[in-house]
Formats: C-alpha cells, sequence, structure tokens
C-alpha cells in the first residue's frame, strides 16, 4: 500500500482551529453524530452527522496514537495537527486494517476516511459520504 496521505478538510466556512469532543452518538434516526466544542469559547459547537452508512469509526487518546502523532510531525510539522482539527486521509491504513478485516468483503474505493485530531482525542470515521456538517450555539 502506499503511505498514507494526510490532507486538511474544511467542511465548513468559520471554522476555528482547535475542536474538542464533546459528544459521539449513534442512533436509529441517524448512523452517527459527533459535537465538538470550539477550543477557544465552549458555547460554539460544531456538529457532524454522517446519515449514510458508517463502515467504522474509533476514539482513541492520543497516547495511543503516538505512532500516528510522530508520523504527523515527521512529515508536516507539528502545527499541522495541533493546529488544525479536521483531516481526509487518503491511502488510509485504518480502511486497509478493515478491508483485511473483512476478508474482502469491505470495498477500500467506496469509503472515506475522516479523522479529527482534538485536543486529547483522535476520533476517525470511515464512511460513505461527506456528513452535513454545522454551527450550534
Amino acid at each position: 500500500m502506499m503511505q498514507e496521505k494526510w490532507v486538511k478538510w474544511e467542511p465548513l466556512n468559520g471554522l476555528m482551529q482547535k475542536y474538542y469532543v464533546d459528544t459521539v452518538s449513534t442512533s436509529i434516526e441517524c448512523c452517527l453524530k459527533i459535537v465538538l466544542i470550539d477550543e477557544q469559547n465552549s458555547a460554539k459547537k460544531v456538529h457532524l452527522v454522517f446519515e449514510k452508512f458508517v463502515a467504522a469509526y474509533r476514539y482513541a487518546h492520543e497516547s495511543f496514537m503516538n505512532d500516528l502523532i510522530f508520523n504527523l510531525r515527521e512529515s508536516h510539522g507539528k502545527s499541522f495537527y495541533a493546529e488544525w482539527t479536521f483531516f481526509k486521509v487518503e491511502n488510509s491504513t485504518y480502511i486497509e486494517w478493515l478491508t483485511e478485516k473483512s476478508e474482502g468483503t469491505f470495498m477500500p474505493k467506496d469509503y472515506i476516511h475522516f479523522s479529527l485530531v482534538c485536543g486529547d482525542v483522535v476520533l476517525d470515521v470511515i464512511s460513505v459520504d461527506d456528513p452535513i456538517v454545522n454551527f450550534k450555539e
């Protein structure tokens, strides 16, 4: 597999640089809903709603993602991930892992890897489509 490529993603104009995770929830109405809090003003929130199929998501404290943090620092510099929250990952090792675990039923070309680097948490989502993203207060 080719090396992962992390691309800054700006799903909405006017985003702040850093957010923290407020809530992550799943329900019958939507596959996955993520609420992020602005680092500078906790009253300002961003909602991401994945309405279509979500294949997987993982929520990990950054201390369990040391290899990721090291690789991002080496390839892009610390400010790349320390001063931005929203990313898309091309040639994703997470998608590769899911493909391997599904024994070929998971088709990687159909999925998008979103990564949210939020304070001390990394939240990854594998979905078939972009989420609906909007501001809430």
